[in-house]
């Protein structure tokens, strides 16, 4: 078995890549796949302190999916343990998006702006501010950045 492998990248995007890598094992390919959701540092949505929340919804149902909310993470301009402060502020009626989240860093913001977290009726008013902290998948699975990341073995027949 050889050592040597080499990459070609097919597609390369702002928040995707595709690439081909040859002469690696399936084994080699997997250890690659899992040290990019293991080990990539991330921010996400840590803790949330509710200022008001008048919504149908739980404080800690709002708070799990403000967990899931992907937020871009500067490359090599933060330390893992950092954290950055987010606010949200909605009254209804009214759905309250991703893009509605306020950041005190230009550079942390949620990744996707279209992300639904609650629609509030007539009266319903969520104010809240949260932390978003920078880990590795290894601590927490909302910290794994590289959600979807797969592999498959195209054989040499």
């Amino acid at each position: 078995m050889t050592n040597d492998f080499e990459v070609e990248f097919v597609e390369r995007g702002d928040r995707s890549a595709r690439f081909l890598v040859r002469g690696a094992s399936p084994a080699v390919a997997n250890g690659i796949r899992r040290a990019m959701v293991a080990d990539v540092p991330t921010f996400s949505i840590d803790t949330v302190r509710f200022v008001e929340n008048s919504s149908v919804m739980f404080d800690e149902m709002i708070g799990l999916r403000l967990g899931l909310v992907p937020l871009t993470t500067p490359v090599g301009d933060c330390e893992v343990g950092d954290a950055v402060t987010l606010a949200l502020d909605v009254e209804g009626p009214a759905t309250a998006y991703s893009g509605d989240i306020q950041s005190s860093d230009a550079m942390v913001r949620p990744a996707d702006g279209n992300i639904p977290i609650i629609e509030l009726k007539e009266n319903q008013h969520l104010e809240l501010e949260a932390d978003a902290v920078l880990d590795t998948g290894k601590s927490h699975a909302k910290h794994q950045g590289g959600v979807a990341v797969g592999y498959r073995h195209l054989q040499r027949v």
